[in-house]
């Protein structure tokens, strides 16, 4: 399943086409150090936002913002790590160092967050996290064919197994035989 989830995704599991992929998304697999503020809702990031665009410092509005209690105490650190094949990667990524993000919705929260530091990774150090983010790419994809085939009714279930469930891709299993005694 591994090679065919790869497939999926554009590439294969040889090395050199890991290492092709890596060498075409260098950013997304920098090692990325961050400092967050994370609050309870949309309004909160909002104000948080504004108080850091009107002068107040990201550090200063950790503390006093902040539902995280450790990193609020830390001025917002957060540490550091990959961001490939993680939801930060989209918002973040790309972010420039000491640039602050506009809020983003997060696990149930809202986040801004500043990038404090950058350091290109070389392949050998990221190459596993390289193939899982390839393999997760591959495993979405594959998902979202066999939904999309189930949708269009190109897939036949058999009634033994269950039953389509109107147009959301899903599979409803059979009910349970009656009990006999």
């Amino acid at each position: 399943q591994s090679l065919l989830e790869a497939g999926a995704a554009g590439a294969g599991l040889v090395g050199n086409q890991v290492a092709a992929y890596f060498a075409a998304h260098l950013q997304e697999f920098d090692r990325v150090c961050l400092s967050v503020i994370v609050v309870s809702s949309k309004q909160k990031a909002d104000a948080v936002d504004l108080a850091i665009k009107s002068g107040t410092s990201f550090a200063q509005e950790a503390k006093t913002a902040s539902i995280d209690s450790t990193t609020a105490s830390n001025g917002g650190a957060a540490g550091c790590g990959v961001l490939a094949g993680t939801a930060l990667l989209k918002p973040l990524g790309h972010l420039p160092i000491g640039q602050v993000s506009p809020p983003i919705a997060y696990n149930g929260s809202y986040l801004v967050a500043e990038v404090t530091g950058r350091t290109p990774m070389r392949f050998t150090a990221v190459a596993s996290t390289v193939l899982t983010v390839l393999l997760l790419a591959g495993q979405h994809q594959a998902n979202a064919e066999v939904t999309a085939a189930v949708r269009s009714g190109g897939v036949a279930v058999d009634a033994r197994f269950g039953h389509p469930k109107g147009g959301t891709g899903l599979i409803v299993p059979p009910g349970h035989p009656p009990l006999t005694s």
